[in-house]
């Protein structure tokens, strides 16, 4: 069908950090875990939403899209009818991070943010600094910049403190946003 064809593949993504994934949890004193913790939660990286005009072209269009969107765990947000709440202006497909196949990154700028954050967040609830550290996935690929790496001074290691990070990607560009050939996608 030639709706197929206009349909982006989608890949693995380059999701940039964002302050606030590290959070204290409160646990009741009467359930049977251990106390408070700090974790990580990826929901606060956002979403990628990608533009689907082509949903609204025709029925055959729509079809073919709501069934690209199923096949690769994506949500639709079609355009609202009058008066449904939040209007969308062109059909959208958006996804979450998915730590099997995406990437974080750091920024130069939010680096030392993103290694502290954990002890940040347990400083803010505790004067003692021993509240334990939970993921509840274990954030396996994160990409920095070679600027990054050279200014860290060898802190870098630090990040396999919080994390089990199979893949570590040094992307040699500036410490600007970048721009990835095919990326068709926008972060919110």
């Amino acid at each position: 069908m030639i709706w197929e064809e206009v349909l982006p593949d989608v890949g693995p993504c380059l999701f940039p950090y964002r302050r606030g994934c590290w959070t204290h949890v409160k646990v009741p004193p009467d359930d049977e875990e251990d106390g408070d913790y700090v974790e990580w939660v990826a929901d606060e990286l956002g979403h990628l939403q990608i533009a689907l005009p082509i949903a609204t072209v025709n029925r055959e269009a729509r079809s073919a899209a709501l069934a690209w969107a199923r096949r690769n765990g994506l949500t639709m947000q079609l355009p609202a009818s009058p008066g449904q709440n939040p209007p969308v202006a062109v059909a959208v497909a958006i996804r979450k991070f998915d730590p099997a196949r995406d990437t974080v990154f750091v920024p130069s700028h939010e680096w030392h943010r993103f290694l502290n954050e954990p002890q940040a967040v347990a400083g803010s609830v505790s004067e003692f600094f021993d509240l334990p550290v939970s993921s509840q996935f274990s954030l396996t690929r994160l990409a920095i910049t070679k600027s990054t790496l050279r200014r860290s001074g060898g802190d870098w290691i630090g990040v396999y403190d919080y994390f089990d990070i199979k893949d570590l990607f040094i992307l040699s560009v500036d410490d600007a946003w970048i721009e990835v050939p095919g990326w068709w996608g926008r972060m919110y």
